[in-house]
């Protein structure tokens, strides 16, 4: 059997999205498409703007099999964490056989010779990568600078691969794939339309230039030609956050600034080196969510850690909470979507080949692990935050309430 594994965030699908689904259709001819996804809050530290079930909704009616939920603690963290979660669930499953994912380069062997390099950190990698954070620099630029000085790596090559966020992230999974031993094929299939963070419209353009037309208000028709008919017909009849909904994420992130003590700040998962008493500075002056971010955010902290920061305290995503997770390899796939085609591999894994636990429900998680349990529960109550954002019951949009999404097709 060969099954093709995806790691994204789906926020939302888009046109760019369907092209990946396509030539992965067409050139791997896999008998199952499986994507771990990240819940209602993603990577760059903020609440999706659709929930993660009408998400997962859109990625089955255009071409998926089965979708599962990224953790919020692996979606909610660094690139690498994201990339370990996502791999760890995908090897889980026991049938994944390739690994694809959108490629600014679109160069497999230079991503696998530059991922194998990085995987073994030496310790004159871990010098030159603590030297470039001794300056200030960011801990992405200063693992650039600390690759471009590794003897085994062509200059050239890591300009061009770490020059996109595709090639970034498609890094990470190779090397977390290394790491965990994931046997995969690996398929980069190279992006096409705008970049990742590019603004323009049309039919291929950046899902964060959709999010952005979205929140400036934009109408259902001008931005609905840049994902897939099957996409526009789920998301126009289901709850999208708006400025308002965004401004009540504001209102709890401040809120709880002011009120956490900068000893409880410092056990979140992100925050080291003194960041929390920043972050407390910050709360008594900022008047909004923004110039909060701005506040915190020096050379060294990128806007998308401090964002995820202000998330994690939202959830109240503890470091120690985290690394038994991570150290128990607590992983689960939480079932979120799926087609028959998706029910039959998860009969067929379950029976056989899985090495993690299955849930379509949470009842099924009565007697799991207590690390299992406290990462569920952490998806648990960004779900309930999620509703109130939406402006809905906490019970309405409950992960005890709700069921994945079957789509038959």
């Amino acid at each position: 059997m060969r099954v093709t594994g995806i790691i994204a965030e789906f926020n939302p699908f888009h046109n760019g999205h369907r092209y990946l689904i396509d030539r992965v259709r067409s050139e791997l001819c896999p008998d199952c498409i499986v994507v771990v996804m990240s819940g209602n809050f993603v990577q760059r530290g903020e609440p999706a703007l659709w929930g993660k079930w009408t998400r997962a909704a859109c990625a089955v009616q255009n071409g998926v099999d089965l979708v599962l939920e990224l953790p919020v603690c692996f979606a909610l963290n660094s690139g690498e964490s994201f990339a370990r979660g996502g791999i760890a669930i995908l090897k889980g499953l026991g049938a994944t056989t390739h690994l694809a994912f959108g490629s600014e380069s679109g160069e497999l062997a230079a991503l696998e010779r530059a991922a194998e390099s990085l995987a073994t950190e030496s310790e004159e990698f871990t010098g030159h990568l603590q030297d470039a954070l001794a300056t200030g620099m960011s801990y992405p630029a200063a693992y650039e600078q600390a690759a471009r000085r590794h003897p085994d790596l062509d200059c050239g090559i890591v300009e061009a691969l770490l020059g996109g966020p595709n090639d970034i992230l498609a890094l990470e999974y190779i090397k977390q794939a290394y790491l965990q031993d994931a046997e995969f094929a690996f398929y980069p299939v190279r992006r096409v339309g705008a970049r990742h963070d590019a603004p323009g419209t049309g039919m291929l353009t950046s899902a964060s230039s959709i999010r952005q037309r979205i929140l400036d208000g934009q109408p259902f028709s001008d931005w609905s030609s840049s994902v897939p008919k099957a996409s526009a017909a789920v998301l126009k009849d289901s709850v999208c956050l708006d400025q308002e909904a965004m401004g009540r994420y504001a209102t709890i992130v401040r809120y709880a600034a002011v009120t956490k003590s900068a000893e409880e700040i410092k056990q979140l998962i992100s925050v080291s080196e003194g960041l929390e008493n920043r972050i407390k500075a910050a709360a008594t002056r900022a008047t909004s969510l923004e110039e909060l971010i701005a506040l915190v955010k020096t050379k060294r902290y990128t806007h998308a850690r401090i964002s995820r920061i202000f998330a994690q305290l939202a959830l109240c995503l503890d470091r120690l909470s985290f690394e038994r997770i991570e150290s128990e390899q607590a992983y689960y796939a939480r079932v979120l979507a799926l087609n028959r085609r998706g029910a039959q591999l998860l009969r067929d894994v379950q029976e056989s080949s899985a090495r993690i636990p299955v849930y379509a429900n949470l009842k099924q998680a009565a007697d799991a692990p207590e690390a299992i349990v406290s990462s569920l529960s952490w998806d648990c109550v960004a779900s309930d935050l999620y509703s109130i954002l939406a402006g809905r019951s906490v019970y309405e949009g409950s992960d005890y309430v709700m069921t994945p999404r079957f789509i038959d097709r």
